[in-house]
């Protein structure tokens, strides 16, 4: 029902808003994580397939040890690495919001945009597929601009300018700041 929905919220982002009223944050929460489990699955099976098979046929007669962790240990990473993701997303998204005067809160914005960022991460894994991988990936990623530019104007009730300037500025934030960080790093590099 929830990844439905989800789904129904990535085609037509500006009904994000009113698809996820009455969620709870828990709700979302739940959302990102069933969401996740998927490509966390192929990952942790990519791992048993590639790394830890040829492991194992070397192994022949030898106890296995902690190789046969890894897929779990995978697994539970790249789940938490989506919610991570979609916490810090939802975080720096609802901040750009706030820089022009949106009125949503914090969690309002992390609940609603938990729908679509779920159906994001599901089509993901498309990723995996050779020579599709890099446009579903520049997809999705343009998507999100779409996504994140409905929830501006209806989760932060944002005037459709002040939408697209927020837009703008979350590109820009994180290009200044890595052109702070490779200024820092040459003047540290120099001092030494």
């Amino acid at each position: 029902m929830v990844l439905a929905k989800a789904f129904s919220t990535l085609l037509r982002p500006e009904e994000a808003e009113k698809n996820s009223r009455g969620m709870t944050f828990l709700n979302a929460v739940c959302s990102v994580f069933l969401a996740s489990a998927f490509p966390a699955t192929l990952v942790s099976l990519l791992v048993l397939v590639v790394v830890i098979d040829p492991l194992l046929v070397r192994m022949l007669g030898r106890t296995v040890n902690v190789s046969l962790l890894l897929p779990p240990i995978v697994w539970v990473s790249c789940v938490a690495l989506s919610l991570v993701c979609w916490s810090v997303f939802s975080l720096f998204y609802w901040v750009v919001g706030k820089l022009f005067d949106g009125k949503g809160s914090l969690s309002r914005f992390a609940v609603a945009y938990s729908l679509p960022y779920s159906a994001l991460v599901l089509l993901s894994t498309l990723v995996l597929v050779p020579a599709l991988g890099i446009l579903v990936l520049v997809g999705l990623f343009l998507w999100n601009l779409v996504v994140v530019f409905e929830l501006y104007k209806g989760v932060m009730k944002l005037s459709t300018e002040k939408a697209l300037l927020a837009i703008v500025v979350q590109f820009l934030l994180p290009v200044l700041v890595m052109i702070l960080l490779a200024v820092f790093a040459a003047i540290f590099a120099w001092l030494a």
